[in-house]
């Protein structure tokens, strides 16, 4: 009867120890969910900033070869300066 009520307090142990780390796993969970969303978000506005240089960059570009007189003949697809 001894052992019966060992196996017992050994499995109920057990049982408590697993739901202790339930409990620490599902708040991880929760804080690396957390995480992800605060990283998309990040990506998302790196991208945006991005796109905002790259169609700054493409302007100035534009800007430079119209100050300079060259352009981009769509026939030859050569720059040619204009006379």
């Amino acid at each position: 009867m001894k052992s019966d009520n060992g196996t017992k307090t050994g499995k109920l142990a057990k049982l408590t120890q697993l739901e202790a780390e339930v409990a620490k796993l599902s708040e991880q969970l929760k804080t690396d969910k957390k995480t992800i969303v605060l990283l998309k978000k990040s990506l998302t506005e790196r991208d945006l900033k991005i796109q905002e240089l790259e169609s700054k960059l493409i302007y100035a570009q534009q800007s430079l070869l119209k100050k300079n007189g060259i352009y981009n003949s769509p026939m030859q697809g050569s720059n040619q300066k204009r006379n």
